[in-house]
């Protein structure tokens, strides 16, 4: 597996591909099924819903490494199966941030091998740092989880 983030902070946005050893549809699967979901994200099994597909929405609590309880949830713009989710991410009501989108190219290199390249819009550098280690240390779950299934 090879992981090669870019940030392009002048414009708060940024880039992470991870390779995985791992079938596309496997991968799909843990962004889109909800039992895998909720072990990639470390989310409450329970708590899961996705309505993978064009005007749906999801929404999960997700524990963190620090063990507090936070809400996630936003909608699918576009699906296309074992190849692009556009998903919006909501923000905690009374926060001040408008939505994000989010944008998970799958790739299948054959041999079993699926590459995913994530990339976010965010409303400053700042958010844009914080948001790429989010998504770097969920690769790094997809990757542990895909490597036990």
């Amino acid at each position: 597996m090879s992981q090669t983030p870019t940030t392009e902070a002048e414009n708060s946005s940024y880039s992470v591909t991870r390779e995985f050893d791992a079938p596309v549809e496997a991968v799909w699967a843990a962004w889109t099924e909800p039992a895998a979901f909720a072990q990639v994200f470390n989310a409450v099994p329970e708590s899961v819903v996705l309505d993978v597909r064009p005007g749906g929405e999801y929404r999960a609590d997700i524990k963190t490494p620090t063990g507090e309880v936070h809400s996630i949830s936003g909608g699918y713009v576009e699906v296309v199966e074992h190849r692009r989710l556009v998903e919006t991410m909501g923000a905690a009501p009374g926060a001040g941030l408008e939505p994000q989108s989010m944008t998970f190219e799958f790739a299948d290199l054959g041999d079993g091998r699926t590459r995913l390249t994530v990339h976010q819009v965010c409303d400053s550098p700042k958010t844009a740092k914080i948001s790429r280690q989010g998504t770097e240390y969920l690769l790094e779950s997809c990757a542990t989880y895909l490597a036990g299934a």
